[in-house]
């Protein structure tokens, strides 16, 4: 601030309080008002955060490759933990892609899962699969700049289990961590209008509802743009008709240090340890 400038008021000083019964309305409902700055926002990373596999947007190399992934340290089905080396067969077909868990010593029992969606592409790709309603993060990353697969890979440990052998065995969808499924921890950040819910009676985190988007859309830096959008329409809903109304614009309304926590909400990783 200059000398003898004093700090400007929070003109939101609660989100909570600003937002009350506004609903997320989706980036396609925005652009009918902002078609200038939606364009602009497709070509963003954000817009491609996440998205559905495809032959445009899956970049790995699926042609039949399997990958090692050494000396991991694994839960034992005998208690405590053992070292193995893992190993998964990516594959394509029919416009599909797959990552098969090896267990080389019984192929019975191999896992197959397809791949559901791809988590960026700038410099990494990461790729997800569902299983019942929930999203995994796979240990697959591909490095854009040099094209091929990362051995370290993403907790590849978590995939297989000790069982006495050199390669393990593949753990089964109801194996899996829940506490590792994409809606207890990245899809708060990777996708927008998406709250983290529990469900204590299936043990399980409930998956995306409708209104919810893939990637970082308008509405997460925004807000929730339902009363918005109510109240242009009320005014006849051309641009410009009615004041912004119920909607955020962080540089406008937001103090310096309130402009750091909203981003900070996704970029700062301070908190992710484990």
């Amino acid at each position: 601030l200059p000398l003898g400038a004093t700090a400007p008021a929070k003109l939101v000083p609660s989100g909570q309080e600003f937002f009350k019964g506004a609903s997320f309305v989706g980036a396609q409902t925005c652009k009918g008002c902002h078609e200038k700055q939606y364009e602009e926002w497709t070509r963003t990373w954000h817009a491609q955060m996440e998205r559905w596999p495809s032959p445009t947007t899956v970049l790995g190399d699926f042609n039949n490759v399997t990958l090692e992934f050494k000396n991991l340290e694994v839960d034992s089905l005998k208690g405590g933990k053992e070292r193995i080396t893992a190993a998964v067969r990516l594959t394509a077909e029919g416009g599909k892609y797959f990552f098969t868990l090896l267990d080389k010593a019984n192929p019975a029992n191999n896992q197959t899962y397809e791949v559901a969606k791809t988590l960026g592409g700038k410099w990494d790709q990461h790729y997800e699969v569902k299983v019942g309603e929930n999203f995994y993060p796979t240990p697959m990353r591909w490095s854009v700049s040099d094209k091929e697969w990362l051995t370290g890979g993403f907790r590849p440990g978590e995939w297989f289990l000790g069982a006495g052998t050199p390669d393990g065995i593949p753990r089964k969808p109801g194996q899996l961590l829940i506490h590792r499924a994409a809606e207890a921890k990245c899809a708060g950040c990777h996708m927008t209008g998406y709250t983290p819910e529990f469900d204590k009676e299936t043990k399980r985190w409930k998956g995306p509802a409708a209104g919810v988007e893939l990637g970082i859309s308008c509405e997460k830096c925004h807000g929730p743009g339902g009363l918005h959008v109510a109240e242009a329409r009320a005014a006849g809903g051309q641009p410009g008709a009615t004041k912004p109304g119920k909607i955020l614009h962080p540089l406008k309304d937001l103090t310096a240090q309130q402009q750091n926590q909203l981003c900070a909400q996704c970029h700062g990783r301070n908190t992710n340890k484990k």
